[in-house]
């Protein structure tokens, strides 16, 4: 019983001693000099939440490294005026001055309660005196007077890595090329489909192209210079472009062989196909022999050509 009392009374003398040491303290720091806070530079005309006041003390007594680390800490931490305010930073000014820059943060008459200023060894140099500070709302309202505007900032440069400077650049010369790939392939098909337009769709069936074609043939002319080859060759060509044509299958540069065994796949009858097949051989032997057709002969060749092209023809 008598240890938990003693415990007790230590308990509650501490507590006491500890509010007489703070009340000893104030005391003392109410006995340091005080200081006036003169501005530094002229304040911001209205002072407004955030700007930025600076303040100098004069005739600190600064000696033997004092200023090297300064720090001010309230008078009153209770005091509720030191919430209004932000200490940005402390700073030797010269000899025997030190510069206070400091940041209100709420508007309305502001008391600057008093600081100590403690050196670099935490000893008490001396304590500022409180100062009175007219602060607007810089975000005011309707119904409040407008602030004159702020000058801007100038842009915060920007340290971009240069691999990302890099990888932009290639995918912008990427975008470029696909984008002018896409544009020259839609010209050329434009140009195709231009092109196209302006070619004229002939719409004689095959056999009426053939047989026109065969009757532009100057063949008495040929025949009266003794140019069979040449004859022979514009007839053989003929045939082979109709049939091409009207069998769907390229005859125009097929051997006799190849274009009777296209001919057989098309389901003629025998004897077509035996006559097709000695016409072609009468123009094969003039086309590649010395062989001289008489001029009876080579009359009748486009006769015998028109003749074929007749019986083959899509009966209409």
């Amino acid at each position: 019983m008598t240890s938990r009392w003693t415990l007790v009374l230590m308990l509650v003398a501490a507590l006491t001693g500890f509010v007489v040491h703070g009340a000893s303290l104030q005391e003392e720091y109410l006995n340091l000099p005080a200081f006036e806070l003169e501005w530094r530079i002229d304040p911001p005309q209205p002072i407004s939440i955030g700007d930025r006041l600076e303040f100098v003390i004069i005739g600190i007594d600064g000696r033997e490294g004092r200023f090297e680390k300064v720090e001010l800490r309230p008078l009153d931490p209770e005091d509720q005026s030191t919430s209004a305010w932000y200490v940005k930073d402390v700073q030797p000014d010269g000899d025997r001055r030190l510069k206070v820059s400091l940041a209100p943060l709420v508007p309305g008459q502001l008391t600057l309660p008093s600081y100590v200023v403690f050196d670099s060894s935490q000893n008490a140099l001396a304590r500022t005196k409180p100062l009175q500070v007219n602060v607007e709302n810089s975000f005011a309202g309707k119904g409040q007077a407008e602030l004159p505007p702020r000058d801007f900032l100038p842009p915060v440069g920007l340290d971009v890595p240069r691999v990302v400077w890099i990888l932009g650049g290639a995918f912008v010369v990427f975008v470029l090329v696909i984008f002018t790939f896409l544009f020259l392939r839609k010209l050329r098909a434009n140009r195709r489909a231009l092109k196209a337009a302006e070619i004229p769709v002939d719409l004689r069936s095959p056999d009426q192209i053939a047989v026109e074609r065969l009757k532009k043939i100057p063949m008495q002319e040929w025949i009266r210079e003794g140019d069979f080859k040449k004859l022979y060759f514009e007839v053989s060509n003929a045939l082979k472009e109709y049939f091409g044509a009207r069998f769907r299958f390229d005859a125009s540069e097929a051997t006799t062989q190849e274009l009777l065994l296209g001919l057989e796949e098309s389901n003629l009858s025998e004897s077509i196909l035996e006559e097709t097949e000695a016409l072609f051989q009468i123009l094969d032997r003039v086309k590649f022999t010395d062989y001289l057709p008489e001029h009876r002969e080579a009359s009748i060749i486009i006769t015998s050509a028109v003749k074929i092209i007749k019986k083959t023809r899509v009966r209409r």
